[in-house]
C-alpha cells in the first residue's frame, strides 16, 4: 500500500511539475527559487484573482501583453486593485502564450531579465497563478508575484523610490505614485510623512 501510494505521489507531483496549471506554475517557480536558495512563494487568493483576470484578458484579445488597450483591466495595478489584494511594496506579473507546460514556461521566464527578476526577488512571498486554453488550443498562463511590505525596510525602500521618482520627474509623478500605493502602505507613519512633504 505505502508502495503504491508513493508511486501515486511521485506521478502526480510529475504531472503538476510539467502542468501549466495554477499548481504547476507555483511549483515550476519555487523549483527555481529552490535552486536559487530563496524562500518558496505561497499562494494568494487575491493574486490568483489578479491573474485569472489577465489571463481571461490575453485569452479575449488575444494578446500577450501586461498593458491591454480597451480592457477592463489594462494595467497590472488595476487588476491587483480589482482582486482586492493590498499590501504588497513589489510586484511582478509573468505572462506565458504556448504549450501545456510549466518547464517551458519557467525556461522562457528566466531567460527574461525582466520575469527572471520577478520570479528571483528575494522579497516575492505570495503568488497568484492562472491559465486557460483558447479557442485553437493555445494556453495562456498569468502568474502575479508579491512581496508584502511588513517591515520598516520595506517601507524605507518605498520613500526612497519615490523620492529618486521626485527628482528625475518631479512632485506630480511622485504624488501620482503615492496614490497608487495600497490603501494600508498609505496609511503608514512613515508614507504619511512623504506625503505631507511632497504638498
Amino acid at each position: 500500500m505505502n508502495i503504491c501510494s508513493t508511486k501515486f505521489e511521485h506521478k502526480l507531483s510529475y504531472i503538476l511539475n510539467e502542468s501549466l496549471s495554477e499548481e504547476g506554475i507555483i511549483i515550476a517557480i519555487n523549483k527555481a527559487r529552490r535552486q536559487a536558495q530563496l524562500n518558496p512563494v505561497i499562494s494568494n487568493k487575491h493574486l490568483q484573482i489578479a491573474a485569472e483576470i489577465q489571463t481571461k484578458q490575453m485569452i479575449k484579445s488575444g494578446t500577450l501583453e501586461h498593458h491591454i488597450k480597451g480592457a477592463k483591466y489594462p494595467n497590472p495595478s488595476d487588476r491587483m486593485q480589482a482582486s482586492g489584494y493590498s499590501g504588497g511594496y513589489k510586484s511582478g506579473e509573468v505572462l506565458y502564450s504556448g504549450y501545456d507546460s510549466s518547464t517551458k514556461a519557467i525556461k522562457a521566464w528566466l531567460n527574461s531579465p525582466k520575469h527572471r527578476e520577478a520570479i528571483l526577488y528575494p522579497d516575492m512571498r505570495e503568488i497568484g497563478a492562472a491559465s486557460a486554453q483558447d479557442k485553437n488550443g493555445i494556453m495562456f498562463a498569468c502568474a502575479v508575484l508579491c512581496a508584502p511590505a511588513n517591515s520598516n525596510n520595506d517601507f524605507q525602500e518605498i520613500v526612497n523610490k519615490i523620492t529618486s521618482a521626485t527628482k528625475k520627474y518631479g512632485k506630480e509623478t511622485a504624488k501620482r505614485l503615492l496614490t497608487q500605493l495600497p490603501n494600508n502602505i498609505q496609511q503608514s507613519p512613515i508614507i504619511q510623512k512623504l506625503s505631507k512633504l511632497l504638498k
